[in-house]
C-alpha cells in the first residue's frame, strides 16, 4: 500500500457553520411522532471508531497512460494514484521491452503503485496470456492484466473463454475489464442485445466464474459535455440511471467497481471535452460516491498524442513533464476523497434516491429530466421510506442521497447537490430523522464538522456539484 499523504482538514466541535443549518426545514416535512422512525441505530456508543483504520484503508485510484520518463512517476503519489493502466497506445503493441521498461520504472520510482499491462494495445490477448515475463515473478508490481477496454457484446464470449487460462497462469491476479455503461451507436453493437443482457452476460459468465482472482471492474463515464461551439455545458441526461444500475449489479455480484473520469481535453467529430475546473471535477467524483462506487481513476495522467480523425487538441494532467491546467482541480478533488476515504470504505452502499424541488432553477433542465427518469424501476433506486432513519426528504433544487450502512448497522448518507456547477445554484436538502438524532458528522471538501441537529431535523445547503458524507447520531 502506498504511503498516506497528510490532507489538511478542519475539525469543528459542537459548531454549526454556514454550511449546515439544523433548524426545521423551510420546505414542508412530516414531523409528527407517528411518522418518525424509531431510533435503533446511530447512537454515539454504536458508532465505529472509523479513524482506527485511517492508515490501513486507501481508496483505489486508477491512472491511464503513465509517463515514459522515470522522474514523472514520483508525482503520481501526490494524486493518490494506486494503480497504473499501461495504456500507451502503439508504443506497447508487440513491444514487450517497452512494457518491461514501464514496469521497472514504476517499481523503482513509485514502489507502492500496482500495474496492469494492457492486452488491448500491447499484444493480442492470446500472447499476453503466454508472455513469461508477466507471470514468472519478474515484476512484483503486477496486480493483474487489463484484459479489455469497453468490449462489445460480441467480445464477451471470447473474454469468458479466457478466464480459466488466465487463472491458471495468473492465480490471484485481477482480470480487469472496462465495461460499457450503455448501448452505443456503433456497428459493432448488436441491436438485438440490450444493455441489461450485455451486462448480465458479463457478470454471470466472467465475474461469477472468477475463482482465485479478485472480482474487480472498471466502468467509465463522462457526465459533463460541451456543445460543438464550446459554449454550452450540460450534464448527460442518463448519468444517474447508468451509475445506479451498474453499481447495483456490481454489488449484487460482490464485484468492486471503479470509474475513471475525464481528465483529458480533446475534440474529435461530435466528441467534445474540455478542461474541467475544480467544481466540475468534484461533480464527477461526487456523482460516483453517491452511487457507492469503490473508487475512481484518471483518463489520462499524461497527454496522449492526437490520434483520432479530426482531433484538434489533447491535454491530460501532465504534458511534456509539466503540470497542465487540469492538475490543481484534480489534486483538490483527490485530496478531498483521501480525507474521508477510510470512513467511506467502512460503509456499504444500500441504494440511492433522487430529490427534485417544486420550482428548481430553469438552468437545471437536464438534471431535472435525468432525475425524473430515475425511478423505483431502476436497479439501485432505494426509496427513503425503506431507509432506517429517513421518514421524509426534500430539496428546493435537484439532489441525490446515497444511503450507506456500516457493519454495526449505522446509517450514513452521501448527499449531493446534483446540479451543473456553472448553473450557480445552491441546493438545500432537508432530511427528517428520528427526534433522538441531535448530532451529525459531516465530511465535506476535505474537512470534518461536528454539527448540532435539532430534534432530528437535518438541513444542509450545498453549492452545485458539491457533496457531503453525513453520519447522523444521538450523542
Amino acid at each position: 500500500m502506498m504511503s498516506r499523504k497528510v490532507v489538511k482538514g478542519i475539525f469543528l466541535l459542537n459548531l454549526t457553520a454556514c454550511l449546515v443549518s439544523c433548524g426545521h426545514a423551510e420546505t414542508t416535512q412530516n414531523t409528527s411522532k407517528d411518522d418518525s422512525k424509531r431510533l435503533t441505530t446511530n447512537s454515539l456508543s454504536q458508532l465505529i471508531d472509523y479513524d482506527a483504520k485511517k492508515d490501513d484503508l486507501q481508496m483505489r485510484c486508477f491512472g491511464y497512460y503513465p509517463s515514459d520518463k522515470p522522474s514523472d512517476f514520483e508525482r503520481y503519489d501526490d494524486l493518490h494514484v494506486t494503480d497504473l493502466l499501461l495504456t500507451r497506445d502503439y508504443e506497447y503493441m508487440n513491444n514487450p521491452d517497452a512494457v518491461k521498461k514501464t514496469l521497472k520504472m514504476a517499481e523503482t520510482y513509485a514502489p507502492g503503485i500496482q500495474c496492469f499491462p494492457f492486452s488491448g494495445h500491447e499484444v493480442s490477448a492470446d500472447s499476453i496470456l503466454t508472455a513469461p515475463y508477466l507471470s514468472d515473478g519478474s515484476y512484483s508490481n503486477i496486480a493483474g492484466i487489463y484484459m479489455y477496454d469497453e468490449p462489445f457484446p460480441s467480445n464477451l464470449s471470447d473474454l469468458a473463454n479466457r478466464v480459466p487460462t488466465f487463472e491458471k497462469i495468473f492465480p490471484g491476479k485481477e482480470f480487469l475489464v472496462d465495461l460499457l455503461m450503455d448501448e452505443v451507436s456503433n456497428a459493432r453493437w448488436d441491436p438485438n442485445v440490450s444493455w441489461d443482457q450485455y451486462s448480465d452476460n458479463f457478470f454471470e459468465n466472467i465475474i461469477d466464474k472468477l475463482e482465485t482472482s479478485p472480482k474487480t471492474m472498471l466502468a467509465a463515464n463522462y457526465p459533463i459535455t460541451i456543445s460543438n461551439d464550446k459554449k454550452t455545458k450540460s450534464v448527460d441526461l442518463n448519468t444517474v440511471t447508468k451509475y445506479s444500475r451498474i453499481s447495483k449489479k456490481a454489488h449484487d455480484h460482490d464485484c468492486k467497481i471503479y470509474s475513471p473520469f475525464l481528465t483529458l481535453d480533446h475534440s474529435a467529430g461530435t466528441r467534445n471535452y474540455f478542461v474541467y475546473n475544480t467544481a466540475e471535477v468534484r461533480f464527477e467524483m461526487n456523482a460516483l460516491f453517491a452511487f457507492g462506487f469503490d473508487g475512481y481513476g484518471y483518463y489520462t495522467l499524461e497527454t496522449r498524442p492526437n490520434n483520432l480523425a479530426g482531433e484538434t487538441q489533447r491535454l491530460g494532467i501532465f504534458k511534456d513533464g509539466e503540470k497542465t491546467e487540469w492538475y490543481d482541480a484534480v489534486k483538490t478533488a483527490s485530496d478531498d476523497a483521501a480525507f474521508f476515504d477510510h470512513v467511506y470504505m467502512q460503509f456499504d452502499w444500500k441504494g440511492t434516491f433522487p430529490l427534485i424541488g417544486k420550482n428548481p432553477s430553469n438552468a437545471l433542465t437536464n438534471e431535472k429530466n435525468g432525475l425524473s427518469i430515475y425511478t423505483e424501476t431502476t436497479p439501485g433506486y432505494l426509496p427513503f421510506k425503506d431507509t432506517k432513519l429517513i421518514s421524509d426528504a426534500s430539496t428546493d433544487q435537484t439532489a441525490l442521497v446515497g444511503v450507506f450502512e456500516d457493519e454495526a448497522g449505522n446509517e450514513a448518507y452521501e448527499i449531493m447537490s446534483y446540479a451543473l456547477p456553472s448553473s450557480g445554484v445552491t441546493s438545500k436538502i432537508d432530511l427528517r430523522l428520528p427526534s433522538g438524532i441531535n448530532k451529525a458528522r459531516i465530511y465535506h471538501n476535505g474537512s470534518l464538522e461536528e454539527a448540532d441537529v435539532s430534534s432530528g431535523a437535518f438541513s444542509i445547503s450545498l453549492p452545485a456539484g458539491e457533496a457531503a458524507f453525513v453520519i447522523p447520531y444521538k450523542a
